[in-house]
């Protein structure tokens, strides 16, 4: 079944290996607490005192505390922004104001009237957070600036953000980029 959930894309190779332990501390722990092993002559099972029982059960409860910890601040995390804005045709310079962070791919120019961007989003974070952008254009003369604000509630880490934008064609070599 893990298997084929990983081929689905519903699972990583790491989920179903933590869910292997899991699976299998947990039925050792009913074996040997609610089962009791079988007694042989050839192989005398000593029984754990109640200290032993709690000292086990104390340990497997700090390995269990830290596995859900890491797997929760460790879940994947995707998300795609993407739109298009109208370009005046007597806009001759564009000015893109981007965050520090983000990775710019190269523009691609092609005979359209309008711009679009495609902004993916990949990093780790718990399940609840979430990215906002906030994407605005501002005209001044024969110059557009196009602002890219993004915000992120919740904890995230190693977010890696990509920006992929369309242009026509008679802006090539009129575009710049300004770190916010």
């Amino acid at each position: 079944m893990s298997l084929a959930r990983i081929v689905q894309g519903g699972h990583f190779l790491s989920d179903t290996l933590w869910s292997l332990g899991v699976v299998w501390l947990t039925l050792l722990g009913l074996y040997y607490f609610v089962f009791q092993p079988p007694r042989t002559e050839n192989n005398p099972v000593s029984v754990f005192s109640k200290k032993q029982k709690w000292k086990i059960i104390g340990g497997i409860s700090i390995i269990l505390a830290v596995l859900v910890l890491f797997t929760w601040t460790r879940r994947p995390f995707f998300k795609v922004h993407t739109d298009s804005f109208k370009i005046p045709a007597e806009i001759t310079q564009l000015n893109l104001d981007l965050p520090q962070t983000w990775e710019l791919e190269q523009a691609v120019f092609e005979a359209r009237d309008n711009g679009k961007f495609l902004l993916e989003i990949q990093g780790f974070a718990p399940p609840h957070t979430t990215h906002y952008l906030s994407f605005s254009t501002a005209t001044e003369d024969s110059t557009l600036t196009l602002r890219f604000k993004e915000n992120v509630v919740g904890y995230q880490r190693e977010f890696q953000q990509t920006l992929a934008l369309r242009f026509p064609e008679h802006l090539r070599g009129r575009v710049s980029s300004i770190s916010n």
